[in-house]
């Protein structure tokens, strides 16, 4: 049996509490390396024993091979769990295979992995799933649901209306920045990265940029990232891939890197040159035979291999805990795409080096550090207010080449001191005012605040006062159980009172944390529920029509179906809420 961590235990609850208020679908999301698989593991035997079926579906053999080792380590006999997926065989020899507490998770996926039809567990390959007769199921879980839009997982959800649907990511968001509101109906953040390395369950990375910078002006974008061909191009040269082998030797710790390139030509090209810089390196791709991947993992974790470059393989579902220093050698403008190939290096490994994230990409200046917070939604990302000037939470020093948070004074890597000119917070601060300003190289439009018109200090003064109200009452709100106001209360306000459409230029626009605003949310749909019934209750003391029979079932009920007929192996009946997949929650009874 596996002991789940208190956050793992806590999203299990989080997501069951959901799903018994009728929200069907639930995106759950964790930081990679958090434990996803775990607690899909945990989940599934909680519904087993509510005698519900399951259908968990992946899009990568190793992810699908994963989930069924850890399924049978937690507890679930192998016998209920079935593999939909090609080249599983399906005659079953469980009378004669050996116990699999004495098996490694190769012997026990080669003896136990079948196809079993009858299983109340199956575990499907989402391509494999396309062209396979649709099992009966109450609950569907799709693990890297960042993909949950794509036409397969669409029809999924359409084939399986009334089933309690649950999401696994640990990115939220689309390359293209759109949200998963489409798939999901509510978010549950089960930990963020930062709360992980805080309690020892996540390493957080020291960031460095590089001196050579790759030339992207002319590469055109497509589906919401570069050109991949015109970003070869423009990566794939002499003296970048030279800077690469370079920076690893004199900052990747000689530990174990996995190296993420644009197309299988560069990752051919920077293993090359690993090897003759005198580092053993491979490359792998999506061709690589399965028995070559697994030979590479293999010899990167016992040392005989340092340095593994891939073009798309290892970004998702691989976990290699001795991976201690991460190559970003793959410009992108996927912030996805990114944090889920930085987090490669982020789990805890005894006796490892400390975790090095070497970004040749610019993402840790375009993204923020995996460990920066950030926030997550079913919207997607919103575009940058431009009349908002912020500074960005990394900078480059300009002597190692660190990427340190923009308020440092001092560079840890090398104790190069910023001029105090450029630093963001040394923006000048009027206590008596309460005028805040964040603002780049602490000024206005580049003008320092010495330089600015009155009218338009008094301006920042009036925004800042409006904002210390608007916490204020937020406060009150908060402590009286009532909904909180959204920024665009300020706005409005703001509005209302000067007749400008847009905060005055340099102004911070606050935002209500993820905490308060689900915790808004769930208020607002509370109250909603209540003057929903209490319309109700007015309507039927006015209304002449007789009352119910006593047999009749009470209004506030839901109304409940059978699944499925209770099948041999499975004796045990239940009902699920009869209700359309989709709609807002408040228009229901609960």
């Amino acid at each position: 049996m596996i002991t789940l961590r208190p956050y793992q235990t806590k999203a299990i609850d989080d997501v069951f509490e959901r799903w018994l208020r009728a929200v069907l679908r639930v995106l759950l999301v964790l930081p990679t390396g958090g434990g996803k698989t775990l607690i899909s593991a945990a989940l599934i035997l909680r519904l087993l024993e509510m005698g519900r079926r399951v259908i968990f579906f992946a899009h990568r053999r190793e992810l699908i091979k994963q989930t069924f080792a850890k399924l049978v380590r937690l507890g679930i006999p192998p016998e209920l769990v079935g593999i939909v997926m090609a080249g599983v065989e399906g005659r079953c020899v469980d009378s004669i295979a050996p116990r699999p507490e004495t098996l490694t998770d190769d012997e026990l996926w080669r003896l136990w992995a079948r196809r079993r039809p009858q299983a109340p567990v199956k575990v499907a390959s989402i391509d494999t799933f396309r062209n396979h007769a649709r099992p009966d199921a109450d609950v569907i879980i799709v693990d890297e649901a960042h993909r949950a839009l794509a036409k397969s997982y669409v029809d999924v959800q359409r084939a399986y209306p009334e089933a309690w649907h649950l999401g696994l990511t640990a990115t939220p968001f689309r390359a293209d920045g759109k949200g998963l509101g489409d798939a999901y109906d509510d978010l549950v953040v089960a930990a963020t990265f930062a709360e992980l390395v805080e309690q020892g369950f996540l390493v957080a990375p020291s960031c460095w940029g590089s001196k050579i910078k790759a030339n992207l002006k002319g590469v055109r974008r497509s589906k919401g990232d570069y050109n991949a061909d015109e970003l070869a191009r423009a990566v794939n040269r002499s003296e970048l891939i030279g800077d690469i082998v370079d920076h690893y030797v004199r900052r990747g710790n000689d530990a174990p890197a996995f190296c993420f390139a644009v197309n299988v030509e560069h990752s051919r090209t920077l293993a090359e040159r690993f090897n003759q810089a005198g580092i053993p390196a491979r490359h792998v791709d999506g061709s690589t035979e399965t028995s070559e991947r697994d030979d590479a993992i293999a010899a990167l974790r016992d040392g005989r291999v340092r340095v593994l470059c891939n073009c798309n393989v290892f970004t998702e579902g691989t976990d290699v805990p001795q991976v201690k220093t991460i190559i970003l050698a793959r410009p992108t403008l996927s912030e996805g795409l990114y944090l889920q190939q930085a987090g490669r290096g982020a789990r805890p490994h005894p006796g490892s080096p400390p975790f090095v994230l070497l970004d040749h990409a610019g993402c840790v200046t375009a993204f923020d550090a995996p460990q920066d917070p950030r926030e997550y939604t079913l919207d997607g990302r919103k575009k940058r207010d431009k009349t908002t000037v912020t500074l960005p939470p990394r900078k480059e020093c300009p002597k190692c080449y660190a990427l340190v948070p923009s308020a440092q004074r001092t560079c840890p890597g090398c104790e190069y001191a910023w001029p105090a000119a450029e630093l963001g917070k040394e923006t000048p601060m009027e206590k008596d005012g309460e005028l805040e300003l964040l603002v780049a190289g602490g000024a206005v439009n580049g003008r320092v605040l010495s330089e600015l018109t009155h009218s338009e200090i008094k301006r920042l003064k009036d925004w800042a006062a409006l904002v210390d109200t608007w916490r204020v009452e937020n406060k009150e709100r908060d402590a009286r159980g009532e909904p909180l106001r959204e920024h665009g209360w300020i706005l409005y306000k703001w509005r209302e009172t000067t007749g400008l459409d847009h905060a005055p230029k340099g102004a911070r626009i606050p935002k209500l944390t993820p905490e308060q605003k689900a915790r808004s949310q769930e208020r607002r749909r509370v109250r909603r529920r209540r003057a929903s019934s209490d319309r109700r209750a007015e309507h039927e003391a006015a209304s002449t029509t007789p009352a119910a029979s006593d047999e009749s079932p009470a209004p506030e009920q839901l109304a409940t179906v059978p699944v499925r007929p209770p099948a041999a192996n499975h004796p045990a009946s239940f009902t699920l809420p009869l209700r359309p997949a989709h709609g807002p929650l408040e228009t229901w009874e609960l």
